[in-house]
């Protein structure tokens, strides 16, 4: 929830993002809303590999299908987690405690 750290931000606290989904997943939601925006919105061929830095090799089939989509007219949840990677990026030096196991 993205509200969090805009309010930790307002009254000049420090905020840690607490991420439950596996820490690949916040690694694709990452490079998506980041610096592989243009890349997953223009992919085009169903059969290629993908390759980012720190995953290994994967095929569009192991990504949720909303990466690929060109509009950015999401519904409310993917927003909210567009929104959250923004406002990480924007941080000095953001915290996220990341689901490894």
């Amino acid at each position: 929830m993205e509200w969090v750290g805009l309010v930790a931000k307002k009254i000049n606290i420090s905020s840690t993002v607490f991420w439950i989904q596996p820490a690949t997943v916040f690694d694709v939601y990452n490079y998506r809303f980041t610096d592989y925006s243009d890349y997953f919105k223009n992919f085009d061929s169903k059969d290629k590999i993908i390759e980012l830095s720190r995953l290994p090799p994967l095929s569009p089939i192991d990504f949720p299908s909303f990466v690929f989509d060109a509009v950015e007219s999401y519904n409310w949840a993917v927003k909210s987690i567009k929104r959250q990677i923004e406002m990480l990026s924007s941080e000095e030096n953001p915290r996220v405690l990341v689901n490894t196991f």
